[in-house]
């Protein structure tokens, strides 16, 4: 299995790579732009976390470990 810092790696860093993006740093007196994930955070998903206009998941009803809880963008915290 992939441990948390490869999938971190995987989902932020990879894509902008393909992309030739620069792959941000976090560094004291740079602006934040990050987000703010809990690994051990246990939800169900349902149709109103989709904000697609599709709806059609297999997903809703699920139980999944793991949550995005907020952003941190140009500095401003913005929470679920």
């Amino acid at each position: 299995p992939l441990g948390i810092d490869k999938l971190i790696e995987l989902f932020t860093a990879n894509p902008r790579k393909v992309l030739g993006m620069a792959v941000p740093v976090i560094k004291e007196g740079a602006k934040a732009d990050m987000t703010l994930f809990d690994p051990n955070k246990k939800w169900k998903f349902t149709a109103k976390d989709i904000r697609s206009l599709s709806k059609n998941t297999p997903f809703v009803g699920t139980e999944f470990t793991g949550k995005v809880i907020g952003i941190i963008h140009k500095n401003k915290l913005e929470t679920n």
